[in-house]
């Protein structure tokens, strides 16, 4: 028993050096875990050779595809980096595994420049050195529609993508944050929007798709023109407005008052009726109301052939089917192109019996095609100018003219009517901002 014994002590003392021996042979070999070598063969056990032959293939305006060339049999990884064009900081973008060779990089910028580079990693810290960089720029977009508010910009995009830039501060951009953009930024990444508006700090989008016709708000909401049903609450990003899905085209107004900002917003129907809702404060919602704030969409009359509206700061101007031109809403600057006073005095809180609580026509000319609204609060009035094209081509406009914005070679004249700009008769398009008009031949 004793030589037995002694046998096995002997035994667990060449064990326990062979296994000391083996530990110390290891920790001969062992790196820093921030260590970078760069390998030239592919057996050797340490090094890391670096991949090659990276790509960047451009698919679309919001991605980039990178494909590259594992050059090592013992990496445990790869890493990519990228920056942008004019920026020196790389930043890490992924993490793959090693026999993942490709990454699609998404929801860029259109028509920017990306550089990218590669670099192979394995368990116990070692890098090789980065592969060559690769760089390519993001297809460019076309806007299909632009809308401006106060200090923000809204393009619906040839894809029919949301796009924003411009002052955010009540999240008019729809991007979850109150952050400036100086660039063209992906609203969301839908892309079934048809019609977007803007005005003031909010903007509303119309989308199509296989649930309908539904219109969507975002940005301020004070006084409900985003239609949610409360003014507690900004909408940070675009959320859906109610339920219907019947929708057909939508019109934001609004600006700054003294109390911060307001909007109201109209929209027409696939049947033809006409909606509004949020500021009311001289009855520019058309509803016979004197309420100061309606939070949800509310049908104006019972008129069932409105063609196209407008909305300004203080007043509304829509057109019929049979081409009419209609108005509503504040008159302090001949907006309305009434002349004198609107045909129904209305119970408005700020002006009096100048105010025009329901649309009522002007003149009696049934040749209109298309209407532009805008204005301001200023010197205590609610000033607005309209602009409209008649099916002829012909350019028209009436309202406030204290800048010039009516076209009109002068400055010292309001106009209570429709008055005619010049004799060109080929004009297309039209927008109105604060203080001036822009038009397309």
């Amino acid at each position: 028993m004793l030589i037995k014994g002694r046998r096995l002590i002997i035994y667990l003392i060449i064990l326990s050096a062979l296994i000391f021996l083996n530990i110390s042979a290891r920790g001969c070999f062992s790196r820093s875990a921030d260590k970078i070598v760069t390998g030239t063969s592919n057996y050797d056990t340490f090094t890391i050779n670096a991949p090659s032959e990276l790509n960047a293939i451009p698919v679309s305006p919001y991605q980039i595809n990178l494909y590259w060339q594992d050059n090592s049999n013992n990496d445990d990884g790869f890493e990519i980096e990228r920056r942008m064009e004019g920026v020196s900081l790389w930043t890490m973008l992924a993490t793959m595994s090693p026999d993942v060779f490709s990454y699609a990089d998404i929801n860029l910028l259109p028509n920017i420049n990306y550089i990218y580079r590669v670099r192979a990693f394995n368990s116990i810290g070692d890098r090789s050195s980065y592969s060559s960089e690769a760089s390519s720029m993001t297809f460019q977009l076309l806007s299909l529609a632009i809308a401006a508010g106060d200090n923000h910009n809204i393009a619906m995009m040839t894809d029919k993508l949301i796009t924003g830039w411009g002052l955010n501060n009540y999240f008019q951009l729809g991007l979850g944050d109150i952050i400036d953009r100086l660039i063209q930024t992906p609203v969301v990444l839908d892309t079934d929007w048809e019609k977007i508006s803007a005005a003031g700090y909010h903007s509303i989008g119309l989308k199509s798709s296989t649930a309908g016709r539904t219109i969507w708000g975002w940005g301020n909401n004070a006084v409900g023109q985003l239609g949610f049903g409360f003014t507690e609450f900004d909408g940070d990003i675009p959320y859906i407005i109610g339920s219907d899905s019947d929708w057909s085209n939508v019109y934001c107004g609004g600006g700054d008052y003294e109390s911060g900002p307001v909007g109201h917003n109209l929209a027409i129907k696939t049947n033809g009726t006409i909606w509004s809702w949020g500021w009311n404060w001289r009855v520019q919602l058309g509803l016979d109301i004197t309420d100061i704030i309606v939070m949800t969409p509310t049908v104006i009359g019972s008129s069932s052939d409105w063609l196209t509206a407008a909305a300004g700061f203080c007043h509304s101007i829509a057109i019929k089917t049979n081409n009419t031109i209609w108005a509503w809403g504040s008159n302090d600057s001949g907006q309305l192109g009434f002349d004198v006073e609107p045909p129904v005095g209305g119970p408005a809180k700020g002006g009096g019996p100048i105010d025009q609580p329901v649309p009522a026509q002007i003149g009696n000319e049934s040749d209109w095609s298309l209407a532009s609204a805008s204005g301001a609060f200023v010197k205590d009035v609610c000033g607005g100018h309209s602009v409209a094209i008649k099916t002829n081509g012909t350019l028209w406009s009436w309202g406030w003219n204290e800048y010039g914005q009516l076209g009109l070679f002068g400055t010292d004249f309001t106009r209570n009517t429709p008055t005619q700009i010049g004799a060109e008769s080929n004009w297309a398009s039209i927008d109105t901002g604060t203080f001036f008009t822009l038009a397309i031949k």
